[in-house]
């Protein structure tokens, strides 16, 4: 158990690590999120006969910290820390 917690711990270092940019485009933010799910081999699903169970825990652990990670961008980042508001929004 402990070895899986280890594992998970260190794949989300690296999801909470990732960086983004004003510029950067959803594609992009994707993009990243599955080099991570790559890096360490974190499938979606499993094969079931001829079909497939998808949804694995590891990876919807993964995609929702991804997903609050990008969340956590856009409200904290970009609006409440950095004041990227015009100034001719500013006030009344």
């Amino acid at each position: 158990m402990k070895k899986e917690i280890k594992f998970m711990s260190t794949v989300a270092k690296d999801i909470i690590q990732l960086k983004f940019k004003p510029t950067m485009t959803l594609q992009q933010a994707e993009t990243r999120f599955y080099g991570i799910m790559r890096k360490y081999g974190i499938k979606e699903g499993t094969k079931s006969g001829n079909s497939r169970t998808v949804s694995n825990f590891e990876w919807t652990m993964c995609q929702i910290l991804f997903l609050q990670r990008l969340h956590d961008y856009f409200v904290i980042d970009r609006f409440l820390f950095v004041n990227n508001t015009p100034k001719d929004l500013e006030q009344y």
